[in-house]
């Protein structure tokens, strides 16, 4: 009864795998008619998508076509001189908006923002001065688009544009405005033919519909921003495709297209809808048509291999099977007749083989697992010797060694300074993203300025970085330079080392030299002054006349003796720059007339070489920020372009805005700087090599200062230079402007 039953357990089992060829038979033969399937659904998405993209194209292009329109009418209507009369204004505007159904409204707003006329009539004042047509049509001095919106007066959704009109002597004289009614989006719509249930319409970023066709009475002034597309649109903010519910909740293949629009305007979108049952309906009906025939084919496989192979082929396999349970027991005697030259015949003459392999090898194999077992076990106590020496090295170096992975900051290794500084004492191995570095004022270091997580995410090298700091277990405050690397596998961050070294005691003997100087300087300011008062007094003859000779004495101390004013005035900045104990008094600054203050007090200099100082103002004009500060960092730059440009060079002041910040350039065709040397030039005290043979005198102090100046407030500075041609020095800073900030002394 046991063996009846193992041989149908057998014969079920062959079964299973007939039916399973069967399938691999069909499966080709599926595989096509699928991918034919694929392609034809793929073509029909592509089309409805094309289509889809064609008709939002349409209502963008017929709004571009209304814009032009609009500008041209205004334009016309700007020079008619019966708009600036109430009566026959009121009555032109409403015979152009009779001519021009498809706007909403005509009129003129006043200089002081007021509606003074309207080809819809209105009873109360009305004031158009938030508007952005009105605003923006001021500001460029012509055509300017609003936002698309419900309107005031008319209660209709538009779009508003305006322009400007002036006096001879150049007064606003007013602001004329068209208001185009969104609604010709239907009438654009309804010449078209469109596939059933397409949904069009018009919204904002709020989800405000503000067009929609069909049936626009039903959606228009409702806002639907929880629906699905339009949360997609408005997070894509640009031209695309998305397949989602529409706002009637009908699955919709979308095309959509941001509406022409002022800068600072609410984003608009246009977007066309089409069914997706009705895109792919042909492509389902052909899907259903290849299931049947794959799964038609299928069958009759199976069942002419269960019938016709069944019997042959499981006698010979049963002796097979046999022949491996014998195996199985350790018997490796066992061999199988291979009567039929078919390819169970090979696999029983495969099989004698391996058995034959077997016995051989069989004697020998013990041996050869023991002298595995010896090499492993000899390489695991040399990999064991190994970790004792490199954990011995970490242990007794003189910093806080880290291993970390990337880009999680999962601690692997690291060494008993590493573990005291983060106080671990047998605490399980974290996360270096759990241990919160700070700054100086005890606030967080954000991320970006982390160079920690700057090479667990992005593999950047950064070497030596200072400004972080780290709270022990006594609550004091530990300054650290950090160094960190990353271990590339593959072209791909695995691993991070982390270097942390305690400069709390550097610091300190740092700040004591910046004190030292500081009251050292202080000091010396007061005789230096009065030196120099003595000296223009002599010079000025108050004591009595001097000979020449006298004269030329007077005048080499009183240079002498301002060079070294303007050393103990650089000397004072740095102390009061590095200890953050100066003050910065933000204002709004304009910053064409900061940039002619400053070359005007320096053009004796700049005519002395004969020099040319070009300006370009790239749409900058005011600033907040302190106009000390600003003036520093100019009149750094500026000194040492006139220094060391030749005589007849040029020099070129260049200032910008953009999304960084508000730059600030000085270029040069100078000396330029030697290429080994451009590392160190916003260094202490530094100066190049070409320019100690130029000129003998000077601090180093200048771009020290500068770069202190311009990072403590959140900028940056740059360089880019080439010896013999010259250099070009710039400082860009927070576009937001500076902060306010108290302090002991304000910058000399």
């Amino acid at each position: 009864m046991m063996a009846a039953d193992m041989a149908k357990r057998r014969l079920l089992g062959l079964r299973k795998q007939l039916f399973v060829l069967g399938v691999l038979g069909v499966l080709p033969f599926a595989l096509l008619l699928i991918a034919h399937d694929m392609e034809e659904r793929t073509l029909a998405s592509h089309n409805a998508e094309q289509h889809a993209v064609h008709l939002s194209l349409i209502g963008v292009t017929g709004q571009t076509l209304q814009i032009k329109n609009s500008e041209q009418i205004l334009k016309a209507l700007s020079v008619v001189p019966d708009i600036w009369n109430v009566e026959k204004c009121n009555s032109l505007m409403s015979e152009l908006l009779a001519q021009n159904p498809r706007f909403a409204n005509f009129g003129v707003i006043g200089p002081d923002g007021n509606l003074v006329c309207s080809g819809i009539p209105f009873t109360s004042p009305v004031s158009g001065a938030d508007r952005l047509y009105f605003k923006k049509a001021i500001e460029m001095r012509g055509f300017a688009i609003g936002e698309y919106q419900i309107g005031r007066i008319t209660g209709k959704p538009t779009v508003n544009f305006g322009f400007p009109v002036y006096r001879p002597d150049g007064t606003l004289r007013g602001v004329v405005f068209a208001a185009l009614n969104l609604l010709w989006l239907n009438r654009v719509f309804e010449g078209i033919h469109l596939p059933p249930d397409t949904e069009v319409f018009i919204f904002d970023r709020t989800g405000t519909i503000l067009a929609h066709h069909p049936n626009p009475d039903a959606w228009i002034g409702n806002r639907y921003e929880s629906a699905e597309i339009i949360q997609f649109i408005t997070r894509a903010g640009r031209e695309g495709t998305a397949m989602a519910p529409g706002i009637d909740g009908i699955d919709r293949l979308f095309a959509f297209s941001p509406l022409p629009t002022a800068f600072g305007a609410e984003e608009t979108y246009v977007a066309v809808g089409l069914s997706s049952a009705v895109a792919s309906a042909e492509a389902n009906h052909i899907l259903r048509r290849d299931i049947f025939i794959i799964a038609l084919a299928v069958m009759t496989l199976i069942l002419f291999g269960w019938v016709a192979m069944e019997r042959v082929i499981l006698r010979r396999l049963q002796a097979i099977i046999d022949a491996s349970k014998r195996f199985a027991r350790g018997d490796f005697s066992g061999r199988v007749p291979t009567v039929m030259k078919d390819e169970i015949g090979d696999l029983g003459i495969a099989f004698n083989k391996m058995a034959g392999q077997l016995e051989g090898l069989y004697a020998h194999l013990e041996e050869r697992v023991a002298e595995k077992t010896r090499q492993l076990t000899q390489k695991v106590t040399e990999i064991e010797e190994e970790r004792r020496l490199l954990e011995a090295l970490l242990n007794n170096l003189p910093v806080a060694v880290i291993v970390a992975k990337a880009p999680s900051g999962q601690l692997m290794i690291t060494n008993n300074l590493g573990r005291g500084l983060l106080r671990l004492d047998g605490k399980k191995i974290g996360s270096l993203k759990e241990y919160g570095f700070l700054r100086e004022d005890g606030t967080p270091v954000p991320e970006r300025e982390n160079p920690i997580a700057d090479t667990l995410l992005r593999g950047e090298t950064r070497i030596n970085q200072t400004g972080m700091f780290f709270m022990d277990r006594n609550g004091r405050m530990i300054a650290l330079r950090v160094s960190s690397a990353a271990v590339n596998s593959r072209d791909q961050v695995k691993t991070v080392v982390v270097v942390l070294d305690d400069m709390t005691k550097e610091l300190a003997i740092d700040k004591a030299k910046s004190e030292f100087v500081s009251l050292a300087s202080h000091q010396l300011r007061t005789p230096l002054t009065a030196t120099n008062w003595f000296c223009e007094m002599l010079l000025a003859e108050d004591g009595g006349r001097l000979t020449k000779g006298q004269k030329d004495l007077v005048s080499h101390l009183y240079e002498s003796n301002r060079r070294m004013v303007e050393l103990v005035n650089s000397l004072l900045n740095v102390s009061r720059i590095e200890s953050g104990k100066f003050s910065i008094e933000p204002e709004d600054i304009n910053l064409r007339q900061v940039v002619k203050d400053l070359l005007s007090e320096l053009e004796q200099h700049v005519n002395e070489k004969g020099q040319f100082v070009d300006m370009d103002f790239d749409g900058a004009t005011t600033y907040r920020g302190d106009q000390k500060l600003i003036r520093i960092v100019l009149e750094n730059y500026l000194l040492n372009a006139i220094r060391y440009t030749p005589r007849g060079g040029h020099i070129t002041v260049k200032v910008s805005v953009s999304p960084q910040g508000v730059r600030f350039e000085v270029k040069d065709t100078g000396i330029g700087i030697p290429k080994d040397e451009q590392s160190m030039i916003f260094t202490k005290l530094f100066r190049g090599s070409n320019v100690r043979k130029i000129e003998t005198e000077g601090s180093g102090l200048g771009l020290y200062i500068v770069k202190l100046l311009v990072e403590q407030v959140g900028g940056a500075v740059g360089f880019e230079s080439t010896e013999g041609k010259g250099s070009t020095f710039s400082a860009t800073l927070p576009i937001s402007g500076m902060k306010k900030r108290a302090g002991e002394k304000r910058l000399t």
